[in-house]
């Protein structure tokens, strides 16, 4: 039986970590098909000697998840550290700290294990979240007493608390600090190819929710970090330096690499092996023309997530084209509704695809790992760019297949209107066909100031009349109805832009929701990030420090998980911050290589210049 060294992993608490073998090689699941549950579990244990992280032993063991669980249930809180040492952490650690402390750490242990219980009784659903809770005891000790905690957890316990905690080891600790707490990804690992903004902001959010995002990059060809537009005025322009950038590659780490060289395939698959999920959005071709199609990917890892994002797809006679967000929203239909009537279709103004599609991204490759943690089983889900726009359409495709009315005809679309003033009265898929439904001038009048208001009946038109003061000609018969008001729109509108322009937006928008209107400010980038207070106190942006771009606000997750907190808790990564740490720290390969592998090309172009954080990684 050849054994796989996943990576430079560590021992289980207070183990000592024998020196591991070189080679790296796979072992062969067929062979262990045959073997018995108490032979597996024999061989994770025995595997788990060696240096193994367990959940790593368990892969190679080919032990599905569901099987860990009923482990986990079968031996009791202990968890997966117990497969192997039935023993507690702090009774294996009383040599290394003080006596007084051990029955503390154990009380809080225990007391993070008890949390809610779940529908199945057990609230230890991760085969390494036991030894994760006795960490997080440590982590709440005084800090003389945390050394001596630090130098008995393993190498990868260290690096994950280094990864996932590090604001609670700096302050007091809060029970509602994110930072604190564990988040729904952890122990998953991305292999991320993807670049521009599709596939990176799927992964965005992959490491929002904890999941270790290795960004694989190569500054020859990187579109996401150059040419930058974003830069910031008084920086250079360099590939570290982009706005949009650094605002769409939070939460991941960087490995600058050459994949289409010999060495480089060899680290990446080595690197594809121990990881989770692999993501592109490249076109159709490009993986399988490196030697990385799916099939191949199975070969290194039976089980891997494989989420493919092309812009056609991987099947059908255009699969190979190529494609922007822009360009997919064009085709799907979706700029075609855009605009005004009688004018050329205007668009979004914004690459809505790429942000949908990331969404998309993201749900697949959750999606993916669902079906593979209940079965042990992968696959490879193909999302086309384009396709997944088609049903954006909505009701457009079905006034069209229903009805045989096109989508650009007289009065539509309406702008902001929900019916275009003289044209026949027709359902514009926007809800109740109402008036007033439309973007009002406020005061001062300049580009930025407006304010949308929509009234849905008669009796919320009742109760703007009141928020305007009564005027006389609200009281006119022909406003008295829905479908007066449509017949009278204009000058409806002009009779409300008038009192619009006395207030400012956010005192108008106040007024009226008082009142009980529907009315919202139009905001702009900057009214979003430094005067909405809603936008504020749910903490959508947030500051976070960049090394070559300093604290800048950037975007935080737009949901809230009360028990496993997304946050933006990494900032973008310089172009490969983290080769040594991901080459030498996980891969296990030794100093001497990597800087053989910078001397040839393998990890930077030989005719590029380094960047001083390059040249202090190789000392």
């Amino acid at each position: 039986m050849k054994v796989v060294h996943p990576g430079k992993t560590g021992q289980a608490v207070g183990q000592h970590t024998p020196k591991l073998d070189r080679p790296i090689v796979r072992m062969d699941l067929h062979k262990n098909a045959r073997l018995t549950p108490q032979g597996r579990l024999l061989l994770v244990r025995r595997i788990t000697e060696k240096g193994w992280r367990v959940a790593d032993a368990a892969n190679a063991a080919g032990i599905s998840v569901r099987q860990r669980y009923r482990w986990l249930a079968r031996y009791g809180s202990g968890g997966a550290v117990a497969l192997a040492d039935r023993r507690s952490a702090p009774q294996r650690c009383k040599h290394r700290i003080g006596a007084e402390w051990v029955g503390e750490i154990e009380r809080l242990r225990r007391q993070r294990m008890s949390g809610p219980q779940r529908r199945d009784n057990c609230t230890c659903r991760s085969p390494r979240s036991a030894q994760f809770c006795t960490a997080w005891a440590w982590a709440s000790l005084p800090r003389s007493n945390r050394s001596h905690w630090w130098c008995a957890l393993s190498i990868d316990m260290r690096y994950r608390l280094c990864r996932t905690a590090p604001l609670s080891w700096t302050s007091p600790y809060k029970e509602n600090d994110a930072m604190s707490r564990p988040r729904a990804l952890e122990n998953i690992r991305v292999v991320d190819f993807s670049w521009v903004r599709a596939g990176p902001w799927a992964t965005r959010w992959l490491g929002a929710f904890g999941a270790e995002i290795i960004k694989i990059e190569w500054p020859e060809n990187e579109r996401g970090r150059l040419p930058s537009t974003t830069t910031p005025q008084n920086l250079e322009v360099d590939l570290n330096t982009s706005g949009n950038f650094n605002d769409t590659n939070v939460n991941k780490k960087s490995l600058s690499l050459n994949a289409r060289s010999v060495k480089g395939l060899e680290i990446v698959k080595r690197l594809i092996a121990i990881s989770d999920i692999v993501i592109e959005n490249f076109s159709s071709r490009v993986l399988q023309n490196w030697g990385l199609g799916y099939e191949e990917l199975c070969k290194i890892k039976p089980n891997i997530v494989y989420v493919s994002m092309s812009g056609y797809g991987h099947t059908g006679r255009h699969h190979h084209y190529t494609t922007f967000g822009p360009i997919a929203q064009a085709v799907s239909g979706l700029t075609y509704l855009a605009g005004l009537p009688d004018k050329p279709p205007a668009g979004w103004g914004w690459s809505y695809m790429d942000d949908t599609g990331g969404m998309y991204g993201a749900m697949c490759a959750l999606t993916g790992l669902y079906y593979r943690n209940m079965t042990g089983q992968g696959q490879h889900i193909d999302l086309s760019q384009m396709v997944s726009s088609v049903p954006l359409n909505g009701p457009a495709l079905l006034d069209f297949t229903v009805n045989g009315r096109g989508s650009r005809r007289t009065g539509y679309p309406p702008g902001n209107r929900a019916h275009w003033p003289g044209t026949s009265l027709v359902n514009n898929y926007r809800g109740p066909t109402v008036a007033p439904h439309n973007a009002y001038r406020t005061h001062p009048g300049e580009y930025n100031d407006w304010c949308v208001i929509v009234c849905y009946s008669d009796a919320e038109w009742q109760r703007l009349v009141q928020a305007m003061g009564a005027p006389s000609w609200a009281s006119s018969p022909k406003f008295a109805t829905v479908l007066g008001r449509l017949q009278h729109q204009e000058e409806l509108d002009e009779h409300i832009e008038t009192w619009s322009m006395t207030l400012r937006k956010y005192e108008l928008t106040e007024r009226c929701q008082s009142a009980g209107v529907r009315a919202l400010p139009v905001q702009s980038a900057e009214d979003r990030v430094e005067h909405d207070p809603q936008l504020r106190h749910r903490e959508m942006y947030l500051p976070i420090e960049h090394p070559a771009l300093g604290t800048h606000k950037v975007q935080n997750a737009p949901f809230k998980l009360s028990e496993t907190p997304a946050s933006s808790h990494l900032p973008s990564p310089l172009i490969g911050q983290h080769t040594r740490e991901i080459v030498e720290g996980l891969l296990g390969y030794s100093h001497e290589e990597l800087r053989a592998g910078f001397a040839d090309g393998t990890f930077w172009p030989t005719k590029r210049r380094r960047f001083a954080y390059m040249e202090e990684m190789l000392r």
